[in-house]
Parts: structure tokens; sequence; C-alpha cells
């Protein structure tokens, strides 16, 4: 699996010239399908706007790219959105500009004005997130070891998925694999090597500047 950076939540923006007014939305999203759910559900919102432009890009290789200036003069509108999710390296999600007409034209320039406004505002309020391949460690401890082997991960920001107890606590932590060997090494020490430490399998990790989480499947 590839890293690639998304939006882990949506944002909106807002742009205005000569009484036009251009309000952004940026979101996750995983499909063409999922993209065309998100612009009806636009449109139906914004009925009484004049146009609905976009761009998304979806894959980690990012090789699906669609933009549209929807009625907007050509290159005047999807392609500065494209370029504003290009610019933050962003996939598997879209940028849609609805335009309230305010009765001046802009002209070409100040479209493109507008629209990349637009784009980078909304993009600027949502939350994004680089997903990383991971393993799942199940990590066996004594209750003595517990708070010891919290401690550690909290002094390295990570994030313990579930923790189960029993006659033992057994933690389910979700690692980026360039931590894996790191980690075991360091938890195995600080247990004075009485930690079973199994591989549980693959995952998807989320990364932001704040907290790191697993994802879901189908994310």
């Amino acid at each position: 699996m590839q890293r690639f950076r998304t939006l882990l939540s949506p944002g909106e923006g807002r742009y205005e010239e000569k009484r036009s007014v251009f309000l952004g939305f940026a979101a996750h999203i995983r499909t063409e399908e999922e993209a065309e759910m998100f612009l009806a559900g636009l449109r139906k919102a914004h009925y009484g706007a004049r146009h609905c432009c976009y761009a998304y890009v979806l894959g980690p290789d990012r090789k699906t790219v669609k933009c549209s200036d929807d009625g907007e003069p050509s290159q005047t509108a999807g392609q500065p959105i494209l370029s504003v999710l290009n610019g933050e390296g962003l996939t598997d999600c879209i940028v849609a500009v609805v335009r309230y007409f305010g009765g001046t034209l802009l002209g070409t320039g100040g479209l493109i004005r507008a629209y990349t406004a637009a784009s980078k505002d909304c993009v600027a309020n949502a939350v994004p997130m680089t997903v990383i391949p991971g393993t799942l460690l199940r990590i066996r401890i004594s209750y003595n070891d517990l708070g010891k082997v919290r401690y550690y991960l909290r002094q390295r920001d990570l994030e313990p998925g579930d923790i189960l107890y029993s006659d033992a606590v057994t933690v389910m932590l979700p690692l980026d694999d360039a931590e894996v060997a790191k980690t075991e090494a360091d938890v195995t020490d600080l247990t004075q090597g009485q930690a079973v430490i199994e591989h549980e399998g693959t995952v998807r990790i989320g990364k932001t500047e704040e907290k790191q989480l697993l994802l879901e499947e189908g994310f």
C-alpha cells in the first residue's frame, strides 16, 4: 500500500467579489459514484446558484482526475480548483465551488482568482490526514508493566486501540510499519522480556497533526 494524503473531515470556505458569492466545499470521497452523490447534494442544497464547479482526484497514485467548469469560461473554474488539490498533494477527495452570480462579470482573471480563493479556504478549514500502511500488534503484558508501557506510548504519541483485561493485559496497537521494530524492542526492554508481541495483520493508519487513528475498512 502506498502512503497518500487525503482529508479526514470536510471543510467549507467562502469568497466574495463584486457581489458574486463563491462557496467552497472540500470532502473525502473514495469513488466517482461518491463524487456524483456529493455534487448532487450540493446542487439540491444550492438550487439557486448559477454554477457548481468542481475537481476531484482518486487513488493513491492520483490517476483518476476530473474537473468541470460547469458553464463558466473554459479553464477558469475546474482547473484552478484542481490546481489547489494538486498543490496540497491531496487524493481521494473532492472540492466543489458553488457560485451565486452577483450581476457583474469578473473576467477570466477574476474568475480564476475567485475559484482558487474559495478552494483554498475550504481546504484550509478541513482536516488533512496522511494514510500510511501499518501493522496491528497484539502486546500481552502483566498488570505491573501496564503503567510503564502506557507512559512509553504517550511519550511517543502512539495511540493504542483496544485494551483488554483478563489474567493479563492485552494492548492492541496499530503502528506505522517503520515504527514496528523499534517499538517491539523498546517494549521488550521495558518489560524485561516478559511481553508477548504478535502481529495481527496489516492495517491502514491515519495521521493528522494532532492524532493517529486506526482507519476502518473502506475509508
